[in-house]
């Protein structure tokens, strides 16, 4: 297969991969509500700054606070100031919160439950090792290119 034939093609899978929105199976959140849901949930035993949190999710920290803001609304996170520095606000779920990204997380299982169905395990098993291999060759070459462009 010519270069530019293997360029298009995965441009193409990687784009009707995006297209396939399967977090519109949960109708009342945004995909990024989902996502920092299921952060916050699952880092709750740590006290965290909206800065940190945005770090971990990788999103620009204005953009985690509307999201927080729509989530605060919904009754799924609560943010409290910390004891002894009241300009710093930490965030956490509520019940309701946690129950969501529950029912959430079952119904991402049920989906890919579904998808890998109609895939054996073997090559599920052969699409998660050259998807590791592209990405380790992807992470190799940026490097490299990064390390000849600051030389």
């Amino acid at each position: 297969m010519e270069h530019e034939e293997r360029e298009r093609r995965m441009g193409q899978i990687l784009r009707r991969m995006r297209s396939v929105q399967f977090c519109d199976l949960i109708s009342d959140m945004t995909p990024g509500e989902i996502h920092l849901l299921s952060a916050i949930v699952e880092n709750e035993s740590e006290t965290r700054k909206i800065s940190e949190i945005s770090n971990q999710v990788g999103m620009q920290p204005a953009g985690v606070s509307r999201l927080m803001n729509s989530l605060e609304e919904k009754g799924l996170i609560e943010r409290r100031s910390r004891a002894g520095n009241r300009r710093v606000t930490d965030v956490y779920p509520t019940e309701q919160g946690r129950a969501i990204n529950q029912r959430n997380r079952r119904v991402f299982h049920d989906y890919w439950e579904a998808v890998y169905a109609h895939i054996s395990a073997e090559d599920t098993e052969r699409l998660f090792q050259i998807w590791e291999e592209i990405l380790d060759s992807m992470e190799q070459v940026l490097r490299q290119q990064k390390k000849e462009q600051d030389t």
